[in-house]
C-alpha cells in the first residue's frame, strides 16, 4: 500500500510533527533564556551609596540627559606614585554622527621612574554596572557620559585611576597614520582579497606600506576570522 504525502492523513500527521518540533524549540529557548539570566544575576557588583541593590534603575539616557556620576573613594583604586595612566579610546563615529560608543578601550600605565610601559585592552563586551544608568556593555559608558562616565565606570568596576583621556575617531586614525608617513603592515592572502574587493589595489601578500586611509579599512577587518 502506497503512502499519498498529499492525503488529509499524512497532511495531519506531518503537522502535529511540526508543532511538536516547534514546541522543544521553544521550550529549548526558554531554558537557554532563563539560564542565561541566571548567569547574568551571578555577576558580581560592586555597591554604592546611591543604589546598594541596584533594583531601581533609571530608563537609559537620551543624549539631552546627564550622567549621575558616583563619587568612588581613591582608596579603592589602584593608584600608585610615579606611574601614570592615559586611556587611549577609540570610537565608533562617522563623520557627521555625534559622539558613538568606545569600541576601542586601552589603559597605557607610563612608569615614570623606569620608563617602562604597560598597554591593557579593556572588551568593549565586558557587561558591567555603569554609575547612573543600567547595567550594560562597556564601550556604552562613553557614549552615555563621556569620559567623566567611562572613567568612573572602570574605577567602579574595575578599581582603575585614569590620569589622563585620549580619544581618537575614524578622522583623527586616518589623520595620525598620515602625520606619521603610513605604516608598514603585513598582509595573508585573505587579506589582500579583501582590500581589492574593496578597490584598493596594488596590495601584495607580505609587508605592505599604507596610508590612513588604507590603514583604517585594514583595522576594521574582521569578517574573515576573528574579531
Amino acid at each position: 500500500m502506497k503512502h499519498n504525502p498529499n492525503s488529509p492523513m499524512w497532511q495531519k500527521v506531518a503537522l502535529s510533527v511540526l508543532c511538536v518540533v516547534l514546541a522543544l524549540i521553544l521550550i529549548a529557548m526558554l531554558f537557554v533564556t532563563a539560564y542565561a539570566n541566571r548567569l547574568m544575576g551571578l555577576i558580581n557588583r560592586v555597591p554604592t551609596g546611591d543604589s546598594p541593590e541596584f533594583s531601581n534603575y533609571p530608563t537609559l539616557p537620551q543624549d539631552s540627559q546627564q550622567s549621575t556620576i558616583v563619587p568612588v573613594p581613591p582608596n579603592e583604586m589602584i593608584k600608585h606614585e610615579g606611574v601614570v595612566n592615559i586611556l587611549l579610546v577609540g570610537q565608533d563615529r562617522q563623520p557627521g554622527e555625534p559622539r558613538q560608543r568606545s569600541d576601542a578601550m586601552i589603559l597605557m600605565s607610563c612608569n615614570l621612574t623606569t620608563g617602562n610601559i604597560t598597554m591593557i585592552s579593556f572588551l568593549r563586551d565586558s557587561y558591567v554596572y555603569i554609575p547612573g544608568y543600567r547595567d550594560n556593555k562597556l564601550n556604552a559608558a562613553y557614549v552615555y557620559g563621556g569620559f567623566e562616565c567611562l572613567n568612573q565606570t572602570l574605577a567602579v568596576n574595575f578599581g582603575i585611576h585614569v590620569d589622563a583621556n585620549v580619544e581618537v575617531d575614524f578622522d583623527g586614525f586616518r589623520g595620525i597614520i598620515d602625520l606619521l608617513g603610513g605604516v608598514d603592515i603585513s598582509l595573508t592572502q585573505a587579506e589582500v582579497r579583501y582590500l581589492r574587493d574593496l578597490g584598493y589595489t596594488g596590495l601584495q601578500v607580505g609587508m605592505n606600506h599604507m596610508n590612513g586611509d588604507l590603514a583604517l579599512e585594514y583595522s576594521r577587518i574582521r569578517k574573515i576570522d576573528s574579531d
